[in-house]
């Protein structure tokens, strides 16, 4: 069984925790990021969820391994792109359990799929209900 809930507001506010941890080790490291982007159910006001906060740290293609590292020294563990190209995936340290984050090249379409699913959800009230019911559904089963 997979646990599926209600939203909850405060999925917002722990996006903005790590996005601001994050930007601020990157800083410290000097590593160009283009944005920070909470993406994945959690970042879809109204929609049920597993609550697990997806963040893609957006950058070029040269600064991949550079954040990668960062990550690593917040402790975090590489994943590899598990099958999709230019989003690097890293699973969470136990301090913040929860998170998903990953290294994602602009404009790749990893990146551009993330985004699309995100907006479309947040621009259409009525496919967002329906796909909140089909997540509770799954998730049940």
């Amino acid at each position: 069984m997979i646990e599926v809930r209600d939203y909850d507001p405060t999925w917002l506010d722990r996006f903005e925790e790590r996005r601001a941890e994050f930007a601020v080790a990157l800083g410290v490291a000097s590593v160009a990021f283009v944005s920070i982007e909470h993406v994945g159910s959690t970042s879809v006001p109204g929609l049920a969820a597993k609550p697990v906060i997806d963040i893609d740290i957006v950058v070029e293609s040269s600064n991949v391994n550079a954040a990668s590292s960062v990550l690593v020294g917040l402790g975090f563990e590489p994943r590899g792109e598990l099958g999709i190209p230019q989003r690097w995936a890293f699973w969470e340290p136990e301090r913040i359990v929860g998170t998903n984050a990953y290294v994602v090249v602009v404009d790749s379409l990893a990146l551009r799929n993330h985004l699309a699913v995100r907006e479309t959800l947040r621009a259409d009230r009525d496919l967002c209900a329906e796909y909140g019911k089909v997540k509770k559904r799954v998730g049940a089963a």
